[in-house]
């Protein structure tokens, strides 16, 4: 997580074949809750707004 409204992903739907990586998601839903994001599509060109259902989360650290 870069911020809370901010996260990098790797993705591949944009460039046939290619994974892009450490691309940027935006929140820019009105209520913070991420069901509505923008994209990093290339490097510093964020694509339009699309809605977001559901939500991958990380897996909790174990405790040692």
């Amino acid at each position: 997580m870069i911020s809370p409204r901010k996260v990098l992903v790797d993705h591949a739907n944009w460039h046939r074949n290619q994974v892009s990586l450490g691309m940027a998601v935006i929140d820019v839903s009105k209520d913070n809750d991420w069901s509505a994001v923008r994209v990093e599509s290339n490097p510093n060109a964020i694509g339009s707004v699309y809605p977001v259902q559901g939500f991958i989360l990380p897996v909790p650290a174990t405790e040692g």
